[in-house]
């Protein structure tokens, strides 16, 4: 799973931060008190996303789609290769930390994704098997970039 991580951070943060700063960039008035403006931010956030998906992320990972739910925007990846032949989901799952670690430290060190943090959005990673077993999931909010505002 090592190897997955890098790429598939990568590839889906630049997706993101392409969309979001689309949207941002179009916004007239700070977002952050206004939830009605946030979920359409989302809402055009999921349908353009959506127009990309699914895709592969690398060969062991391919995102399936995006939703949003109120403030939340998640993610929704399928593991094509885990877990592995002989190992387990809680296998699986101890590499969940140092994954969610490096997800987190990539959000918050982009300033188009750090943008939707400081308007209230919560960004969930939700992971499932080919067998639709969930794997694991997390979410990023503001709070684990300890809150900057992005940069100008």
């Amino acid at each position: 799973m090592k190897k997955v991580i890098p790429l598939a951070v990568a590839a889906v943060l630049f997706l993101v931060a392409v969309v979001a700063g689309k949207i941002i960039g179009k916004m007239r008035e700070p977002a952050k008190n206004n939830p009605s403006q946030v979920q359409e931010i989302l809402r055009t956030a999921v349908t353009e996303f959506n127009k990309q998906a699914p895709m592969m992320v690398d060969a062991a990972t391919r995102l399936d789609r995006a939703s949003s739910a109120g403030s939340v925007l998640t993610y929704h990846y399928t593991l094509l290769q885990r877990p592995a032949p002989g190992e387990t989901l809680e296998q699986l799952r101890a590499n969940v930390p140092a994954f969610e670690e490096t997800t987190k430290k990539k959000v918050c060190a982009d300033d188009k994704l750090r943008a939707l943090l400081g308007i209230g959005v919560t960004m969930r990673y939700a992971y499932v098997t080919t067998a639709s077993e969930n794997a694991f999931e997390f979410a990023v909010t503001q709070e684990a970039c300890l809150f900057e505002p992005p940069r100008k």
